[in-house]
């Protein structure tokens, strides 16, 4: 990459995060600390993607996320997941099959409405909205080897695909 494009990036990018900071102080001086808060539910399931066949392997996941969107733009959350079955994450002659729970993973995460960032917000949620989510998190694995724990550092990146239901659209589907 030559200069001059890493320099037309880089002008580009403050442009954009200048603009998104000042439609962000616009929006934060109507908004109160009890404003725009929500809890999600997740399911789903998590599979070890290197040698393995996927859809013999899947593992039943578990979670919680609690957030709260300081702007029609930005917003944080917190998330808790819970991690059900080790199928070929581990050798079984280590792994201790006692466990019911057998990891879990909190995540402090940023997230972005793409669709009010690129589109401009119109005063109240439209029926599809995409988002994306990022963050560093905390995993913790129950008994491998067994009778031993083990943490790790996480990191999560992705989109969020947002159906809002209701009059007001006040329901949210992700």
């Amino acid at each position: 990459m030559t200069n001059k494009m890493k320099k037309l990036l880089l002008s580009m990018a403050v442009v954009a995060f200048s603009a998104q900071a000042a439609f962000a102080q616009s929006a934060l001086v109507e908004s109160k600390a009890t404003d725009n808060w929500y809890v999600g539910v997740a399911g789903g399931a998590s599979v070890k993607t290197t040698h393995t066949a996927i859809l013999k392997n899947l593992n039943p996941t578990a979670g919680i996320r609690v957030g709260r969107q300081w702007t029609p733009v930005t917003g944080w959350a917190i998330e808790g997941l819970a991690f059900f079955n080790d199928k070929k994450f581990y050798d079984a002659t280590i792994y201790d099959p006692s466990t019911f729970v057998k990891a879990t993973n909190v995540n402090l995460l940023g997230t972005l409405n793409l669709s009010n960032w690129f589109c401009g917000y119109q005063g109240q949620p439209r029926f599809f909205e995409v988002g994306s989510v990022g963050g560093f998190g905390w995993q913790h694995i129950f008994g491998v080897p067994k009778g031993v724990d083990k943490n790790m550092l996480t990191s999560k990146l992705g989109l969020d695909f947002m159906f809002n239901f209701g009059a007001d659209k006040e329901w949210q589907e992700s």
